[in-house]
């Protein structure tokens, strides 16, 4: 195809410079006639020896010697012949046949030949190539365009996922989450009513001490997740080191805190993860196993772990367990309550020490004395102080069922 059209193309070169030609000195011939009606000065000039003249000569013209001026005119006497004898053999007013768009594409070829444009010529073949690569490349941007909205829709997903999962968002909202049965605020208002109940049934328990432990639990129901868990020391005095009551009392506080987190996971309440000495002597120094247990406790729900003897605690590998539940960055849960039941030695307990202003340095004694051949002085008092974050007294006088 592409050698017939160049064939082609050659024979109407001659043709169409041709036509190029006559459309040119058309134009000229028209500028001719209309500067020809105008007067212009003319003069007699003489050529050479002869004595002959030629008469009607415009001045412009005469620019150099005689012989000059006739070889001038003899060259546009030739040219004049020359162009009266192609306007009679192509007629002016001659019909032209409509052009294809072939003979369009290799005439604009032929009009940059002559311009002296020396790059490819256009032919029907280049065309259709062309229409062809382009065609190509838009349907290859189609699946690049796909892609790039699936991946997008991708990272949107994940990013849901992740603030969906995330502890800060996952229950954190005004609506209910999750199809849950409250939100934050209505399980504060829960656990204010919980509390109540539990002065009502324990009226000996100090007013002081309840209020301790309301907002010590009530900082795990914060919309924003609290920097660390809520661990509580409960002082036992001797005269109730043997009864049923401390923990009771402690269990009561688990249920209400694990019943307020599993309405509004919408899940069932599971039941309180108990520690003590006993316990630890169990799985010796391999404490992965009580890591697993506790991690195991939080994801069906569990936020309250009470915890028994923590001073009879020999083992320093035992006491780093409390030291990782109670870290302030990488606690496994940080909504957590710990309850730590204490007894007061008797060495140590004083009715004037019956106050809630001096549990903190009760506390302080009593763990700083059971652990002092288990720790360092150094580490102890850290361990002491994350442990006894918030310190409350029981009283005598109530029972437990």
């Amino acid at each position: 195809m592409s050698q017939r059209c160049q064939q082609s193309a050659n024979m109407e070169l001659e043709e169409n410079e041709e036509l190029i030609d006559d459309e040119d000195e058309e134009s000229e011939g028209d500028d001719n006639s209309s500067s020809s009606s105008r007067e212009r000065p003319t003069l007699n000039v003489k050529i050479g020896d002869t004595g002959k003249t030629i008469a009607g000569v415009e001045s412009s013209q005469v620019a150099g010697s005689p012989k000059d001026f006739f070889l001038k005119e003899s060259v546009s006497l030739e040219n004049t012949n020359k162009t009266n004898n192609f306007h009679q053999q192509v007629p002016q007013n001659s019909s032209r046949p409509t052009k294809t768009f072939e003979e369009m594409c290799r005439l604009e070829d032929l009009k940059q030949r002559k311009k002296g444009y020396t790059g490819s010529k256009t032919t029907i073949d280049d065309f259709e190539f062309k229409s062809a690569k382009s065609q190509r490349n838009q349907n290859q941007s189609k699946p690049m365009d796909k892609s790039v909205v699936l991946i997008s829709l991708a990272v949107v997903i994940i990013l849901s996922f992740v603030a969906y999962m995330s502890p800060e968002s996952s229950t954190a909202s005004n609506s209910q989450v999750n199809g849950n049965m409250r939100t934050w605020e209505d399980s504060q208002k829960k656990l204010v009513s919980d509390i109540l109940q539990l002065q009502k049934q324990f009226p000996s328990q100090y007013r002081e001490s309840l209020i301790h432990i309301l907002s010590a639990i009530d900082s795990t129901l914060s919309r924003v997740v609290p920097k660390q868990p809520s661990s509580i020391v409960l002082l036992v005095p001797p005269k109730l080191a043997k009864s049923s009551f401390p923990l009771c009392f402690a269990q009561k506080l688990s249920k209400l805190t694990n019943e307020i987190f599993s309405e509004m996971n919408g899940t069932d309440t599971p039941s309180t993860f108990t520690m003590d000495s006993k316990y630890f002597q169990k799985y010796g120094k391999d404490i992965t196993k009580i890591h697993d247990q506790l991690n195991n406790y939080f994801l069906n729900g569990g936020r309250s772990i009470i915890v028994q003897d923590v001073e009879k605690l020999q083992d320093e590998t035992h006491l780093l367990v409390f030291h990782g539940l109670c870290d302030n960055y990488y606690a496994p849960e940080k909504r957590a309550t710990l309850l730590f039941i204490l007894p007061v030695p008797q060495n140590l307990f004083t009715t004037s020490k019956l106050n809630n202003g001096m549990a903190s340095e009760l506390s302080y004694q009593i763990l700083d004395q059971g652990w002092k051949s288990t720790t360092n002085d150094d580490s102890r008092p850290a361990m002491i102080a994350r442990i006894a974050a918030s310190v409350v007294f029981l009283n005598e006088g109530d029972s437990c069922n």
